[in-house]
């Protein structure tokens, strides 16, 4: 059995990463052509229970009718995959949102924690240098706090 190596994992990663939205993409497509041939039988069904006991003259009237029931449930599949989409572009920019504001937090603490430490060495300094002439200390005591 070949050794796979650090090398080999990242040069097969990407096919893997293609692979894998390949196979969710089939799966979708199935879901979407199971509900086309769900809505399609439901479409005949409808026609054969509205030309049930009919005449035939009447088959092209049915036939339009039939014809305008599958243009809307084309347009409604197309619309509820547009929806599917929306909702994964929405849920995408979230996580991008939320990555973002979790990235400007870590700044703004680590802005925060760099101040606090400018402040204190700044009154330690300030301390140091002129902290005997306002509390009574020796300068050997000043500069040690």
């Amino acid at each position: 059995m070949p050794k796979v190596t650090a090398r080999v994992l990242q040069q097969l990663e990407p096919p893997a990463t293609a692979y894998r939205e390949a196979v969710k993409q089939r799966a979708i497509s199935r879901k979407v052509r199971k509900k086309s041939q769900q809505d399609a039988e439901n479409a005949h069904d409808q026609l054969d229970f509205t030309l049930h006991g009919r005449d035939i003259e009447d088959f092209d009237g049915a036939l339009e009718q039939a014809v305008g029931t599958v243009k809307q449930l084309g347009r409604r599949i197309d619309i509820d995959d547009q929806l599917e989409s929306f909702y994964r572009q929405a849920e995408d920019l979230r996580q991008e949102h939320q990555e973002k504001l979790d990235d400007q937090l870590l700044r703004v603490r680590m802005l925060g924690g760099v101040g606090a430490m400018f402040v204190f060495g700044f009154v330690m300094l300030m301390t140091g240098t002129v902290g005997w002439r306002v509390i009574t200390m020796s300068t050997e005591f000043a500069w040690s706090i």
